[in-house]
């Protein structure tokens, strides 16, 4: 999976294409993406903040309010409800259907 397509998706949905926040977001997927076994998201969030200096809970804060944001503005209904499924979830589970549906698509486009 690409940061680049997990960028695109995350645009379209209404994160920032500037953000830090986008970044975290888009390599929180990817490591979603490649976890064997139980999902623990500290740890995940752990290894982001790492990659970019900061500390954890400023990656898990700066997901959350992107998600929320875009939960409340995102005109595209469809391609958020998509991509983010049941809204009213938590930042984990948004993410882990995201990488879901993010991965379906590669498989998809890998046949074609």
């Amino acid at each position: 999976m690409k940061i680049k397509t997990i960028k695109k998706v995350l645009i379209s949905i209404g994160f920032p294409d500037n953000a830090d926040g986008t970044e975290y977001a888009a390599y929180t997927i990817k490591a979603i993406n490649e976890c064997h076994g139980k999902i623990v998201m500290n740890r995940i969030y752990e290894n982001v903040a790492k990659k970019f200096g900061v500390p954890w809970e400023r990656v898990r804060r700066s997901i959350q309010h992107y998600l929320d944001k875009c939960t409340e503005t995102c005109e595209e209904r469809d391609i958020l409800s998509k991509y983010v499924g049941n809204t009213y979830e938590g930042a984990k589970k948004k993410l882990i259907h995201m990488q879901t549906v993010l991965r379906e698509e590669e498989n998809e486009d890998s046949k074609n």
